[in-house]
């Protein structure tokens, strides 16, 4: 998907001549064709001429994006019944920006300098499992079992699994101070302080009891991040030197699988009723979210909910004539 945003000004230096910019963002192509694509600001020659802008960048927001990806697939067709796809990715997005629609003025700590906000972006996510597949049972008239017709056939014969399954990366977290400046600094959002020398992590301790509410799991090192120093007056005087979002700091892992099963029942040639079942998250995994990231909450580090719901069945009939 291209975005393209035109924006038209008259010049300065010569009354009456209007020029034309525009905007071209090729990220979601770079992510298709696995290669790198910098993305910047373009601005027509002839707005140079006219010296209207003598600094492009200065006057309109650049929009930066890098992605590396490696694909590897493996594709069967359906054969003996069964039939699947598994696709592995290796990746690394960096972006000062996540979304063009917020980028002006946005998250930034620094709306002059865009340089601080290089980071990999909310939804990168370094590998990724998708396994998608579908197995005709072998029970029934035509297959190897039970190869006949009449009631057997008619209750045991027919049935169809299907899966979809994928495993990925945990989200990249980023560390916000909770210091509300607002009222004189920019948009308000000041990240942490990044301590050297300290882990970032620690080894998981604690209970996690949703249903309370009380406790959580310590994920993050609460001595690793500091507040930026403040004025007497509660003042920001310097800004965090967190990264937007960290490479080397995500939430647990992210698994997800759904399987389903049906059977058609023929009524002729043309009519027939379809009976299935679907489960999503069918192994129930609870999983651990992610931590809370904000340093001024007084359960920052720590993982206090569930990634996942609890799994869901759904059965369905359907009629086609």
């Amino acid at each position: 998907m291209n975005i393209e945003s035109t924006f038209t000004q008259e010049s300065q230096a010569r009354p009456g001549v209007r020029f034309t910019m525009r905007v071209l963002n090729q990220y979601q192509r770079a992510l298709r064709d696995s290669k790198i694509i910098d993305a910047r600001v373009q601005v027509s020659e002839l707005s140079r001429q006219l010296h209207a802008i003598p600094d492009p960048d200065a006057e309109i927001d650049e929009i930066r994006a890098r992605a590396k990806k490696e694909d590897r697939e493996v594709t069967r067709r359906m054969s003996k019944g069964l039939a699947f796809l598994i696709s592995y990715s290796f990746q690394k997005t960096l972006t000062n920006t996540d979304s063009a629609s917020v980028y002006s003025g946005g998250y930034a700590q620094d709306v002059n300098n865009r340089g601080l906000e290089k980071s990999v972006a909310a939804f990168n996510h370094p590998q990724n499992l998708k396994l998608t597949w579908i197995y005709e049972l072998p029970f029934g008239k035509g297959h190897p079992f039970l190869n006949k017709g009449g009631i057997v056939n008619q209750i045991l014969g027919g049935w169809t699994l299907t899966g979809n399954q994928q495993y990925e990366s945990g989200n990249p977290l980023s560390i916000s101070s909770g210091l509300d400046a607002s009222s004189y600094l920019f948009n308000g959002s000041v990240r942490a302080n990044v301590i050297s020398g300290q882990p970032l992590t620690v080894p998981m301790t604690g209970h996690l009891d949703v249903a309370t509410g009380v406790g959580g799991v310590q994920y993050l090192n609460p001595n690793a991040f500091a507040l930026p120093p403040t004025s007497p007056g509660g003042v920001i005087l310097s800004l965090g030197n967190s990264p937007r979002y960290f490479s080397n700091l995500r939430g647990p892992f992210r698994p997800s699988e759904s399987f389903g099963i049906f059977k058609r029942f023929h009524l002729g040639e043309s009519r027939f009723v379809e009976i299935r079942g679907d489960a999503f998250n069918a192994f129930n995994r609870a999983g651990l979210g992610d931590p809370v990231t904000t340093l001024g909450d007084p359960m920052f580090g720590k993982i206090i909910d569930v990634q996942q719901t609890p799994r869901e069945i759904q059965v369905a009939a359907r009629l086609t004539f």
